[in-house]
This record gives structure tokens, C-alpha cells and sequence, in this order.
């Protein structure tokens, strides 16, 4: 580089391109990626020695929900000043939406009319595992980009495959996979339902109808009255039948409709989220 005879052709990973005339010599070797739901994992081997080796860290959930937060505080204080201001791109009754196949741009993320009884395209990740997910894919393709076709074509992926069923609990076999925790609730929820005439026990809406105020559509959730946060069961006593527009956080609160007698106990914990994230890439990876 202090001679001249090479330039910088990438940073990450750091990649020099010659000058002058090499031949066209190359070296065997292998590229290994390791990925994770907080870590990936790069090593580069030439026969018995590495010739490289990197790892990279992808942004936790809690500073990327920092960084919409900031963005959001600088955007509405733009609105207040004399200052240039983009209008907003968010429509009523619209969301940007991912999309695996492009569209004739090239592009994945487009607006679609959505409301609440809208389904979700097929292959519709969170956006917070869509963007591990595409981190993923950034990085491996970026390496394949500048390594010779003798080290690419010997890609190896390490990926996990969790039993979580079995991580709750160790005893579990045959049948017991499919009597989960979520099993028979269609039929819980369709007995609730039917048995408070497909109307919000608070405002008395019926299932289906279309709101005057707003236009949206009534939809029910099946509420527990005893929280579950304070160990509720399934039992059909303690269950009831209200609306999106009523079933809200503040309504859990202290002086809500929906608050009894005990506080909303929040649990701050990961709980099996890595675990669900690696599953759904090895997917995604081998697709």
C-alpha cells in the first residue's frame, strides 16, 4: 500500500487488490461460518494454518428499540422547528411490509393496505429477526465476494437446532409434543366465544361489525380474568370474551376496565427467544 502497487477494495473484511500482474495462482483452503442470535463466527483456513479469522456482533433488541426511540425524538422536534422536514411516509390502514421475491426495483420492503383480519405474506419474519436474518446473509455473501472460487466452494455453515419442547421439559416423548401447552385452545376460544354471544363483555360489540368511529372491524381475544402473569389456568370459568379495542395495557393497569384485584406482574427475561431465532435461520439458510 506505501508503494502503490495495491489498493483497498473493503474494509470489512479488510481486502487488497493488486496492481500489477500475478498469474492466475491460488491457494485450496476452506471459509467456515458459525452463526448465532448474537454472534457470527468467521475462520478462513489454508491447510493446517488460519489465514483469517473475525467475529460479529449484531445489535441486541434493546438498542435497536434505543435507536427508533432516539430517531423518533429527533423527527418529532424537526416538526416544531423551522427546519427542513420530510412528511411522514406512514398512511392510514398501510405498513411496510418484507417480501422475499423483489419486485421489478428490486426492492423487498413495500407498502400494502392491511388491516387487522389481514394475513401475512408467506415467509413474513418480525423485523427484528429479519434483520438478524439479513445480516446473515450480508456477511456470507460478502466474504464469498472476495475469496477465490478455490475457498468459497468449500463453505461449511455450523447452524443449531433446538428440542425446546424438551428444554422446558426433559421427560418428554411421542404424543406429549403434540398435548403443548397451546394445545386444544382453538377449541377454548371457540367455546368462549359462542358462549357470550360473540360480543365484547365490555363495550358489548359484536364480533365481525365494523366500527363507526374508525372503521376497523371488531375481533375478539379470549381474556383471562385472573392474570397470567399470577399463574392463571384454562379454566373456562376464569376466561371471558373481549375486543381488540378494549383488551389494552392500559386497561391492565390500576383503574382499568380489565384490572381486579391483583398487579400486572411483568417478567423481564430472554426466555427461548435465541433459541426460536436459530431454528427459524437454519430454515432460511438452506432454503
Amino acid at each position: 500500500l506505501k508503494k502503490k502497487t495495491a489498493s483497498v477494495v473493503c474494509r470489512h473484511p479488510f481486502t487488497i487488490q493488486l496492481l500489477y500482474k500475478t498469474g492466475c495462482a491460488t491457494q485450496e483452503g476452506s471459509i467456515g461460518i458459525d452463526t448465532g442470535s448474537q454472534y457470527i463466527g468467521v475462520g478462513v483456513t489454508c491447510g493446517d494454518r488460519v489465514i483469517l479469522k473475525e467475529e460479529h456482533e449484531l445489535r441486541s433488541s434493546m438498542e435497536k428499540r434505543s435507536l427508533l426511540v432516539a430517531r423518533a425524538a429527533m423527527r418529532r422536534g424537526r416538526r416544531y422547528r423551522k427546519v427542513r422536514y420530510r412528511k411522514p411516509k406512514w398512511r392510514h390502514h398501510t405498513k411496510r411490509m418484507y417480501f422475499e421475491k423483489p419486485n421489478r426495483r428490486g426492492q423487498h420492503w413495500r407498502k400494502v393496505k392491511t388491516t387487522t383480519q389481514s394475513p401475512r405474506p408467506k415467509g413474513w419474519l418480525p423485523p427484528s429477526l429479519q434483520s438478524k436474518c439479513d445480516h446473515h446473509f450480508r456477511i456470507i455473501d460478502r466474504y464469498l465476494k472476495y475469496l477465490p472460487d478455490s475457498i468459497t466452494r468449500n463453505l461449511v455453515i455450523e447452524v443449531g437446532r433446538f428440542d425446546m419442547a424438551r428444554m422446558n421439559d426433559p421427560m418428554i416423548h411421542g404424543e406429549m409434543y403434540q398435548r403443548g401447552p397451546m394445545y386444544d385452545a382453538e377449541n377454548l376460544r371457540a367455546y368462549i366465544f359462542a358462549r357470550d354471544g360473540y360480543q365484547c363483555a365490555c363495550c358489548k360489540a359484536k364480533a365481525g361489525t365494523t366500527r363507526k368511529a374508525d372503521g376497523t372491524t371488531v375481533k375478539l381475544v379470549a381474556h383471562h380474568i385472573l392474570f397470567r402473569s399470577r399463574g392463571a389456568t384454562d379454566n373456562p370459568r376464569y376466561i371471558i370474551s373481549v375486543c381488540d379495542h378494549c383488551h389494552t395495557t392500559k386497561a391492565h393497569q390500576p383503574g382499568g376496565v380489565l384490572y381486579s384485584w391483583m398487579e400486572n406482574n411483568k417478567k423481564v427475561t430472554r426466555g427461548l427467544r435465541d433459541a426460536t431465532f436459530m431454528n427459524i435461520l437454519r430454515k432460511r439458510l438452506f432454503a
